[in-house]
């Protein structure tokens, strides 16, 4: 039985179902892709702005899939 809480948890993001910048950045690392936030910015520069709350912008699912198929032309 977990006593402490983590962290995510205490800040409510362990159900969050939108991906902020370094995790985008964090999955294209993941992926071995070199590409930058500017490269994923140009990815999704034809998507809708995302929402910005508390600091934060919201990327979308739609976000995250555009810069990883970028990223996927890329690195072929």
């Amino acid at each position: 039985m977990r006593l402490w809480r983590q962290f995510d948890q205490m800040r409510g993001d362990y159900c969050r179902t939108w991906h902020r910048r370094s995790d985008i950045l964090d999955a294209l690392r993941a992926a071995g892709s070199p590409m930058t936030w500017y490269d994923a910015r140009k990815a999704m520069a034809k998507l809708p702005t995302p929402e910005m709350r508390y600091g934060h912008y919201r990327y979308t699912d739609r976000h995250l899939r555009a810069v990883m198929k970028a990223a996927g032309r890329e690195m072929a």
